[in-house]
């Protein structure tokens, strides 16, 4: 029984040493290059095609580099590995049997005729240990080999050359450039000198215009230096956009592919250019009159492949005859369910100037809009807007606001604990006289010079008025004092010290001009109106302020400041910067109680 323990005890050690590893080395099937041996055999001057157009920079980049030509010997190369191995486990379970049957018959008694002798047992005993041991070294490799990053290069087996392009300075060389769209030919023998490197400007170079078929092709361009010629293709999308190309007057310009009386968002002109965005199966272009998107009929217009244009706008010329409803801010106004019953709201437009030059031709449609956005969006009451349009030389400041202190109201309106005040002017302002001395006012549509509601007067009243939770005044007007040359004099408003009239007798109050005091308050619309968004640019833009959702005074003023001076100077080529006093931290979607 000693002898079987003994037995079993070696096979269990011997076969757990059996699973081992080893390291050998593996001759690649590819050669590598010898980076080491590798000279320098010729060098050359190449033309190289560096940045690819696009419709907003239709610029291919030519480059003459210098190209060395590198040769390297080829050699084999060995890599070390660490593999694994375990036994084949019918080979181990094999020479097991055959070991244990030689130990068994070298311990056994009476098995044969005459004993063993010590010499024959050990004979028998190393026989199967010779057994045991050739089967538990017969193994097989078990898993991947393990790289371990040693390497070695062997005998050569050929060269390789290869071209190596530089950032080296080459010589100035002639380019030939013949191009062709879809084997027409564009330009032949177009001569450029590239030295270091040079921009083609594809639409000039090329003399490219207009394509109008649906499927624009490539266009080809062969190019020929006293060393190689070459070619570049690239499609005609990469270098044009596509448009829409209005074939008739007072084409309707719609906010949904169907005809309707009430979803025109403006018309537009001939020959108005309108980036494309698809063609429905129904017969209707989607293009773009700005960011928004809109409508057309594909039989007012014609889609066209023709360079890219800086701004969109300025190939889009509309027509007048704009219903309420066809600019973005007078569509999609947010609907809430913010109710705000004991609101006031003073509306006032001024557009029938009966100086011509002074004329605000949509002062009531932006009042229209205000109101609209109180009503629909902040929750006002409609019954408590009050509208006043084209005031009078015989009106003051107290006909304005009208403001009962016995009886606690503005325009007849009780005023509450929770009432606020929003106050908004659409018209022109200037510089009146208000005894004896200049100040900041509001024009009537008769006044003379010198005549008008001074903002003094008008901001002292609101201040006076006790017990609203909160204050909104905003001024759709520059004031300016103009010479009859129409030259503006050094006469600048105190805006900060006008407002502090209302913003330091209420906490919840904020006053909102136009412009700086030396700047002036213009229209959305461009010189040529091909861009016409009707507004005042401070009027538009606190509406889109509110159709993004912002509410809160500081969000709102921000909006205004990112997007007002870069659209006046875009439209006008000057800027014109919100002026704003008071609690940035008003909301205007504030729920009563």
């Amino acid at each position: 029984m000693g002898m079987k323990i003994k037995l079993s005890t070696l096979f269990i050690l011997l076969f757990i040493g059996t699973a081992c590893t080893s390291s050998r080395w593996i001759i690649e099937e590819d050669p590598v290059s010898d980076a080491s041996q590798t000279v320098q055999i010729e060098t050359k001057s190449a033309l190289v095609i560096g940045a690819l157009p696009n419709p907003e920079q239709p610029f291919l980049t030519l480059q003459g580099n210098t190209v060395e030509i590198l040769e390297s010997p080829l050699r084999l190369e060995a890599n070390r590995v660490i593999q694994r191995y375990r036994p084949r486990y019918s080979w181990a379970i094999a020479g097991t049997i055959g070991a244990g049957t030689l130990f068994y018959l070298a311990n056994a008694e009476g098995f044969f005729q005459e004993d063993l002798s010590r010499s024959q047992k050990n004979v028998l005993m190393g026989a199967g240990g010779v057994v045991f041991g050739a089967a538990m070294l017969n193994m097989r490799p078990y898993g991947e080999p393990r790289y371990t990053g040693e390497k070695r290069l062997l005998n050569v087996v050929g060269t390789q050359t290869r071209a190596d392009t530089t950032q080296k300075p080459t010589p100035a060389f002639d380019v030939i450039i013949n191009a062709k769209h879809e084997g027409e030919d564009l330009i032949r023998g177009l001569q450029v000198i590239v030295d270091g490197s040079y921009t083609l400007n594809l639409i000039s170079e090329l003399g490219l215009r207009t394509f109008s078929p649906d499927s624009p092709g490539e266009i080809t361009l062969e190019l020929i230096t006293e060393f190689e010629r070459s070619e570049v293709s690239f499609p005609v999308q990469d270098v044009l956009k596509r448009y829409v190309r209005v074939a008739r007057r007072n084409s309707p310009l719609r906010s949904a592919p169907v005809v309707s009386g009430n979803n025109i968002i403006t018309t537009v002109a001939e020959a108005s250019l309108l980036p494309w965005v698809e063609t429905n199966e129904n017969g209707w272009h989607r293009v773009l009159l700005g960011i928004t998107p809109t409508y057309i009929a594909a039989s007012d217009g014609a889609v066209v492949w023709r360079p890219a244009m800086s701004n969109d706008s300025d190939m889009v010329i509309t027509t007048s005859n704009m219903a309420f409803g066809s600019i973005d801010v007078e569509r999609d106004i947010p609907v809430t369910n913010q109710t705000n019953p004991n609101a006031i709201a003073i509306l006032i437009g001024n557009q029938q100037y009966r100086n011509t030059s002074q004329h605000n031709e949509h002062a009531q449609r932006s009042v229209r809009l205000m109101r609209t956005y109180l009503r629909e969006t902040l929750g006002f009451s409609d019954d408590r807007i009050v509208i006043i349009e084209n005031f009078r030389t015989d009106e003051s400041a107290q006909n304005l606001i009208k403001y009962n202190r016995g009886e606690r109201t503005l325009h007849g309106h009780l005023i509450e604990p929770d009432s606020d005040l929003f106050v908004f002017y659409a018209g022109s302002g200037g510089v009146v006289n208000d005894n004896g001395r200049n100040i900041a006012g509001l024009i009537p549509v008769d006044g003379l010079p010198g005549e008008g509601v001074s903002l003094e007067s008008l901001f002292n009243i609101i201040g006076s008025i006790n017990g609203l939770r909160q204050v909104t005044v905003m001024l759709d007007a520059d004031f300016r004092e103009l010479t009859t040359t129409g030259f503006s004099t050094n006469f600048r408003a105190d805006y900060n010290q006008l407002a502090s009239l209302i913003t330091s007798r209420h906490q919840n109050s904020w006053v909102l001009f136009a412009s700086g005091p030396a700047q002036l308050a213009g229209l959305y619309v461009s010189n040529d109106r091909r861009t016409d968004r009707v507004h005042g640019i401070m009027t538009y833009y606190f509406a889109r302020a509110l159709q993004d959702g912002n509410t809160n005074t500081d969000d709102i003023i921000r909006y205004m400041q990112r997007n007002m001076t870069f659209t006046s100077r875009r439209l006008h080529n000057r800027a014109q910067d919100p002026s704003f006093f008071g609690n940035r931290n008003v909301n205007l979607m504030h729920q009563s109680n």
